[in-house]
């Protein structure tokens, strides 16, 4: 495959496209209750509430795939329904690899972003974690207490597809509203209890939908199949602000003062060095020339530790030289 596809290439990639496949899938996940307020207020145009302000926060792995090979993430949606259409709009979605970010981003307009990821199991216990940045965003510890009965479920997920402008002043195009459907092929499906923390980062706001009831923890191994198709065209201005929310915050990232300061503290110490090295100069010119002093009194046959002192210093012994005598207090006496 190269640059330029030929026919029978995009015909495969098409067919992979129009359904993605996730297999060995092992999915811990835990819903609770929030403020309706706070429903209404992350809902881009084209959602509307449901009759409960339900949150869903997810912590999962897939172990193969027919697109993007394995990966693990973890995912944070409201309940909100288009028209008759009743889903899990999505905030955020923490993954690990670059294939499903990019995957997710481009076809599905999945607001997937890098993280780490864990979900370890313990006999019932099951816990998951995804962490950006250095600061786990979602955390959930669960014990599962039964087992249910298999069945063949399915999920609906809302996303917006945007692209940003190339001069960075608003959007190409208006967005468009999609939505994509999941069946899954259930081999272990239980339920319990469990907690759950939202975190925050400076690009990550989850700790902002509050908390108000949990409710039932679950965790479901099994196949996914998936499809997706566009519901609705949304107005770009309208929908700019929650276009910024599901990107990182570049302003956040901004090290330009950064890297002044450092190019600042850089020519401090340049400059501090130089003067060290210019004092080191003076100070050899100085013990250079105390040398040939010293050097001159030995070769008169005075110990130049008296002659400093002025000790035994006699006009006799320097009959060619004038100098200072001084006494033991520094005072001067004479004039040779």
């Amino acid at each position: 495959m190269g640059f330029v596809k030929t026919r029978e290439e995009v015909a495969r990639l098409q067919a992979t496209l129009g359904e993605p496949h996730f297999f060995s899938a092992q999915m811990l996940t835990i819903q609770y209750l929030t403020t309706p307020e706070i429903i209404r207020h992350v809902l881009p145009p084209g959602l509307q509430p449901t009759d409960q302000p339900l949150v869903t926060a997810m912590v999962g792995r897939w172990g193969r795939s027919n697109c993007v090979h394995a990966f693990e993430g973890g995912a944070l949606y409201v309940q909100a329904k288009h028209k008759n259409y009743v889903g899990d709009y999505c905030l955020a979605m923490p993954m690990s690899s670059d294939a499903a970010i990019v995957f997710g981003r481009e076809l599905f307009g999945e607001p997937k972003k890098q993280a780490t990821t864990t979900l370890v199991r313990n006999g019932n216990t099951i816990e998951g974690r995804c962490v950006r940045y250095g600061q786990p965003i979602i955390s959930i510890a669960a014990s599962m207490e039964r087992k249910e009965n298999l069945t063949e479920s399915g999920f609906v997920n809302f996303h917006y597809k945007f692209l940003p402008k190339s001069d960075g002043q608003g959007l190409e195009w208006d967005p468009v509203l999609v939505m994509a459907t999941f069946k899954t092929k259930v081999t272990l499906a239980e339920k319990g209890s469990g907690k759950l923390a939202l975190g925050n980062t400076i690009h990550d706001p989850l700790g902002e939908i509050e908390i108000v009831r949990l409710l039932d923890a679950s965790y479901t191994e099994g196949d996914i199949y998936s499809r997706c198709q566009t519901l609705a065209t949304i107005n770009a201005a309208e929908f700019m602000p929650y276009a910024y929310g599901k990107i990182d915050d570049w302003t956040a990232l901004n090290n330009e003062a950064e890297m002044a300061r450092s190019m600042t503290g850089r020519r401090s110490i340049m400059r501090l060095k130089n003067r060290g090295e210019r004092s080191a100069s003076r100070n050899a010119t100085r013990n250079e020339t105390e040398n040939r002093r010293i050097g001159e009194v030995e070769k008169a046959g005075l110990n130049p530790a008296k002659f400093d002192a002025g000790i035994g210093c006699t006009s006799s012994s320097l009959r060619d030289c004038a100098v200072i005598c001084r006494t033991a207090d520094s005072q001067p006496m004479s004039m040779i």
